[in-house]
């Protein structure tokens, strides 16, 4: 069993597919971990660019295609890589998104280290939103949550997610 399973539900992403999954591949090297791709039945090219990439590094990364949309959420597509997960531990990562260098590393150890918390996150901000619609994960602060009363949702929300 792995220690981290990082699922990317893919829609649409052709200009930031490639260059996210490699932020992924390079930003993890303490970890044992694999990373699901889901592709929700794009029609923009996303297909090609995230295949290939999967298929240069099939020791990491996992490819698997709807053959039809299931709606504007990305929740059809997270479920699937949920059930093919064989992990530890569990994040999310946008198709769209960049991630700092040593983040999955840094969650995955505090979890570990901590067993009483069921949620790791760090903040982040956006850089160049309004140039390039996606995100880029600045380190900023991490936010331990013990049991689900913990957790404000919005808060999550804000912080995009983290490790469960």
């Amino acid at each position: 069993m792995k220690d981290l399973t990082i699922v990317v539900p893919l829609y649409n992403k052709v200009k930031y597919v490639e260059q996210s999954l490699a932020s992924i591949k390079g930003s993890i090297h303490e970890i044992d971990w694999e990373c699901i791709v889901v592709d929700d039945g794009s029609t923009d090219g996303s297909t090609e660019v995230a295949k290939k990439f999967c298929n240069e590094n099939h020791d990491r990364f996992t490819y698997l295609q709807c053959l039809r949309n299931h709606g504007p959420f990305p929740s059809y597509a997270r479920n699937i890589g949920i059930r093919m997960a064989d992990s530890e531990f569990l994040t999310f990562f946008d198709a769209d998104d960049l991630i700092c260098d040593g983040y999955l590393d840094r969650g995955v150890k505090f979890m570990k280290e901590n067993p009483d918390y069921c949620h790791y996150s760090e903040a982040f901000y956006n850089v160049d939103y309004e140039e390039n619609c996606g995100s880029y994960f600045e380190y900023c602060e991490f936010h331990p949550f013990t049991g689900v009363n913990d957790i404000d949702f919005p808060s999550i929300l804000k912080f995009g997610g983290g490790i469960y």
